[in-house]
């Protein structure tokens, strides 16, 4: 192992640093506990300018074998970050050493060195913030510092070290004091810069407010115009419902009225019964020889009449909502006084109605006879053969003239059976004028 890590050593040392690369990797293969080779790879990676892998290295061999403490390692590791660009983590590694040996000169001068360069870089930088330029002049003031006490130490400090001197670190020192004078113009700059952002700031806050007021306002008039929509839906739905329910009561309404009509005045019941009465006036028994009142006329004038006084009557009857007994009671006494002059009327016109009677019976006559015809017949024969005797059968002028009376006689019996018959219809039809009003 010792012999292989030396070859790769001379081999590093005379420029072949692939190859002692790849001789340093067998080695590690070989023993992982041998903390030089990963030292030895490190170094190769910072030559090779693998910056990073070569922090990574660094790192793993100071934690693996646990020198977190040596000064050494760390001086190897800040350097490695140092050209890699990591500067901040650079000063870390440097203060960690700095805490352990205060007295190491070298870094000392690593550390203002770093310090002075990450200051310079905040102050030149146009997105630095107040608060950054401030601790940039801060840091540049303790750099100033710490190059002016190795420049005016004494010489026996700086025999142990290399490339550190009394005239570089004046230099240094007279760097960092030009770049503090000039700190006020980068410090303005960072004012104006931060006071912008600051407005810039507050307007964005302003904007999210009024956006956030105006989410909410319309957040509100949604919730507010679904409300509205729901209470008109609502309305709706109760209109709806109240058109349903009259509907349903419609029929039961239509039925009570029609109860209270019938219980109130009885005019539904007396209409039928007119009905069923004009309805009978057309109808025609077999036991007489038709109804007068059907035909033309007086009579069918007078039913006429009639009708129209039954409807009349039958309104005047309905009783209105608002209406009064003493109504009622007039209404009644106006009737009965109708009905007396309807009945002295009818009996001053009782001669006209039969003279109308008669001259309509000739006409209903002359239509029953087809369905009468075999009972007169047969009644005029047996009036005729009781009135009249038998003519003689034997002089042919005695028969002629035995015929001739047979025949007057048999049309006076007829026209005195008809006269009867319309007297007794005369009768029933003024009690059934009576009975109507």
């Amino acid at each position: 192992m010792w012999a292989a890590n030396g070859i790769a050593c001379v081999l590093a040392a005379r420029g072949y640093m692939n190859e002692a690369r790849d001789v340093f990797s067998q080695v590690r293969e070989a023993t992982a506990d041998f903390m030089d080779v990963w030292i030895n790879i490190a170094h190769v990676y910072t030559e090779q300018k693998q910056y990073v892998a070569a922090v990574q290295m660094y790192s793993s061999a100071i934690k693996r074998f646990g020198c977190e403490n040596n000064t050494t390692l760390l001086l190897y590791l800040a350097r490695a970050y140092f050209l890699a660009g990591m500067h901040l983590e650079c000063r870390d590694v440097l203060e960690k050493i700095l805490l352990e040996q205060p007295e190491n000169l070298v870094a000392k001068f690593n550390y203002a060195f770093v310090t002075r360069k990450v200051a310079t870089t905040l102050l030149r930088d146009d997105k630095s913030s107040l608060e950054q330029v401030n601790g940039a002049c801060a840091d540049l003031k303790t750099a100033e510092r710490m190059f002016t006490w190795m420049a005016q130490n004494r010489d026996e400090t700086y025999l142990f070290t290399k490339f550190v001197s009394k005239t570089s670190c004046a230099e240094q020192g007279r760097g960092c004091s030009d770049v503090i004078k000039q700190s006020g113009q980068y410090i303005a700059r960072a004012q104006k810069k931060d006071e912008s952002e600051r407005h810039l700031r507050l307007k964005q806050e302003e904007e999210r407010e009024a956006l956030r007021q105006r989410i909410l306002a319309e957040r509100k008039a949604r919730e507010e115009e679904e409300a509205m929509k729901k209470e008109e839906l609502a309305a709706q739905r109760k209109i709806y419902m109240q058109m349903t329910k009259d509907l349903l009561k419609m029929p039961e309404v239509a039925q009570e009225e029609k109860r209270s009509r019938k219980e109130g005045g009885g005019g539904g019941g007396r209409g039928r019964k007119r009905k069923g009465e004009e309805g009978e006036e057309f109808v025609n028994d077999s036991s007489d020889m038709g109804d007068w009142r059907g035909e033309g006329g007086e009579g069918g004038q007078m039913g006429e009449k009639r009708k129209k006084k039954a409807s009349g009557k039958k309104r005047r009857e309905k009783k209105e909502p608002g209406e009064s007994d003493g109504d009622s009671d007039d209404r009644e006494e106006r009737r009965r006084r109708k009905k007396e002059r309807a009945a002295e009327k009818a009996e001053a016109k009782l001669s006209a109605k039969q003279q109308a009677k008669i001259k309509s019976r000739a006409y209903l006559s002359s239509e029953s006879e087809s369905s009468d015809e075999g009972a007169g017949k047969k009644q005029a024969a047996a009036s005729a053969s009781e009135e009249s005797p038998p003519p003689p059968a034997f002089d042919d002028s005695d028969s002629a003239e035995s015929q001739a009376s047979a025949t007057v006689s048999r049309a006076k019996k007829k026209r005195a059976v008809m006269s009867d018959s319309d007297s007794n219809e005369s009768s029933k039809g003024n009690k059934s004028d009576d009975d109507e009003d």
